[in-house]
């Protein structure tokens, strides 16, 4: 296969996720030889086009208040047209996800997840590029100090002593 006759576009909708494509073309050309060329467009717009499935190829985000709502939201065939934009459509993923969600045990989920997430490794709906990090640093009088599972601050239950 002549991989130097690919060609496919990568939409993006704001400044990193185009620096994260301009890496990913560049791989891509001087590895395989290949040629994808980068769409940028407004967020609306790029929530549109990934929600319906107009794209070849795109650099996305996600974030959820838990690995649960994470896998719902990205994974489950019922966010097909919103938030799953791989359009992943999986009858036993569904099953495993939902199953996990309603799983009482810390445990018990904590298995499932993990089943959850080899599963997905071999089925490869996406593939993770890059974690941001969220640093913050704060007097020793600040107490209640917490960041949510999508790594915002729950600043209502900060106070000073």
């Amino acid at each position: 296969v002549d991989l130097s006759t690919v060609t496919f576009e990568i939409i993006c909708s704001d400044d990193t996720k185009r620096r994260a494509a301009q890496v990913i073309q560049d791989n891509l050309n001087d590895v395989f030889g290949m040629t994808a060329e980068l769409v940028s467009m407004d967020l609306a717009t790029y929530l549109s086009q990934t929600a319906q499935g107009n794209h070849d190829a795109f650099i996305g985000g996600y974030t959820g208040s838990d690995m649960t709502g994470w896998l719902r939201g990205l994974y489950t065939s019922e966010q097909i047209g919103g938030s799953n934009k791989t359009r992943t459509n999986d009858p036993k993923l569904d099953e495993m996800i939902y199953t996990a969600c309603k799983t009482i045990d810390a445990d018990a989920r904590e298995v499932m997840l993990n089943e959850i997430c080899q599963y997905l490794n071999d089925l490869c709906p996406q593939i993770p590029i890059y974690q941001p990090s969220t640093i913050s640093a704060h007097n020793k009088y600040l107490t209640g100090v917490s960041i949510t599972g999508s790594k915002a601050f729950d600043v209502e239950k900060w106070s000073w002593e």
